[in-house]
């Protein structure tokens, strides 16, 4: 027997609300490189470009359904790195203040998140996603496609059995699983000469009332809803 319209509508929306707004078990199917890849970023990039804030953010807003449609990796980047940074200069650096109030304008909810153990929780118990600034250097640059020391961002997907998985917009995969005291090594090196770790990133969620619902881009583009 059919349920009462309003039992009905309410089971929907508790449904709705319920269900994970993220494809934790697909991070292929938004995985975006910021260097040029067949498969991944097939559109030509700019060598040893500093687009991992713009990469990163852009995954993010492609696994929340929160992506411009009609964009490929490299128009998306650029987008993102211009709701950043207000240029789309490939060579400037990204920070995680500029990651969280861009996330916000897309639709996202955002927040700074500090240590490993916080890191952890975000990704495990709360099903959020984490854009982490770490710097892989002779840590797990050896997974990556291009080698790199510095201050770099990558995406925190989850935590599996052997490891955090990452989708690293330097890698030429996506689901990197890294040993969690590995991971941590990363976190907690220095970015660079004379600059401390940040030892955290920023937490990525997105909000309940849109993931029932879908909305606009503050940029005035048509985006997806999940």
């Amino acid at each position: 027997m059919p349920l009462p319209g309003p039992i009905a509508s309410l089971l929907t929306a508790v449904v709705l609300l319920a269900a994970p707004s993220v494809s934790f078990e697909a991070p292929e199917t938004w995985f975006i490189t910021q260097n040029q890849h067949p498969l991944y970023h097939p559109e030509p990039a700019q060598p040893y470009n500093s687009n991992c804030g713009p990469a990163a953010l852009a995954m993010a807003l492609k696994a929340y359904g929160l992506a411009p449609q009609g964009l490929g990796p490299r128009d998306l980047v650029r987008h993102v790195r211009r709701a950043m940074t207000g240029s789309d200069v490939d060579g400037s650096w990204t920070y995680p203040r500029q990651v969280r109030a861009a996330a916000e304008k897309f639709g996202l909810a955002a927040a700074p998140v500090y240590g490993l153990e916080a890191l952890r929780r975000a990704v495990r118990d709360r099903r959020h996603l984490v854009i982490a600034n770490v710097n892989p250097g002779g840590v797990y640059d050896h997974l990556l496609s291009i080698p790199y020391q510095g201050g770099h961002f990558t995406v925190v997907v989850a935590e599996g059995g052997s490891g955090l998985v990452l989708n690293d917009p330097l890698a030429d995969r996506p689901a990197l699983t890294v040993p969690v005291q590995t991971f941590q090594k990363a976190l907690l090196a220095d970015l660079g000469p004379g600059i401390p770790a940040y030892e955290g990133g920023v937490e990525l969620w997105r909000p309940a009332a849109r993931a029932a619902s879908g909305q606009q881009s503050v940029f005035g583009l048509e985006t997806h809803s999940r």
